[in-house]
């Protein structure tokens, strides 16, 4: 059986307990992120690791939100990956966790769709 990708429960503690706040979060969250992060492959051919600091900004951003809203593999996806970002060994351990938070990300978007049905709320 596999693991449920958003943790509403948790979430709904975050949101107050406001499914209606928490359905805009979702919302928010699939428009921001639903094509995933289409720059990442003009990141990944930068060499240094200051350059690559809006990279580590939008990873750290998508651990935020994924927190909120109760992705918590898609935390631990970000966190990886903002971790190898600040390290000075970005390497092929750092791509495959690029890797591993794109297809995390896509998860979470596409269980944040199902959970707002056919709609998305304003």
């Amino acid at each position: 059986m596999q693991a449920r990708v958003l943790d509403e429960a948790r979430a709904l503690v975050f949101f107050g307990g406001s499914r209606e706040v928490y359905a805009r979060a979702l919302a928010h969250f699939v428009r921001l992120y639903r094509d995933g992060i289409p720059e990442i492959g003009a990141y990944l051919a930068i060499a240094t690791t200051a350059q690559l600091e809006p990279l580590r900004r939008r990873v750290h951003e998508i651990a935020g939100a994924a927190g909120a809203l109760g992705a918590v593999s898609l935390v631990h996806s970000a966190t990886a990956v903002e971790e190898a970002l600040l390290s000075q060994s970005f390497g092929m351990h750092a791509r495959v966790s690029v890797e591993v938070l794109q297809r995390e990300l896509a998860r979470a978007v596409d269980a944040a769709m199902r959970a707002l049905g056919d709609a998305l709320p304003d």
